[in-house]
């Protein structure tokens, strides 16, 4: 379980990092997925998951696969 906690975690802060560097805002980016600021900003300080389908919608709107997120997550 911790483990599961720990990804989701990183999984907030990789989208958030991926969004700065993209010079996107909160606004800008749920305006990309159709969904509330709101929203995006409740799964960028880990207070909501997104689901698979959101976060597969969320590394393609952003042009960063899963597999970089995955390979980026450090488990210690």
């Amino acid at each position: 379980m911790m483990e599961s906690n720990y990804l989701i975690s990183q999984l907030a802060n990789e989208i958030a990092r991926v969004r700065l560097k993209q010079q996107l805002t909160q606004v800008d980016l749920a305006k990309k997925l159709r969904c509330s600021p709101k929203l995006v900003r409740c799964f960028e300080s880990n207070e909501k998951i997104p689901s698979f389908k959101k976060i597969l919608q969320i590394c393609e709107v952003l042009e960063f696969s899963l597999g970089e997120f995955l390979n980026r997550a450090e488990f210690t």
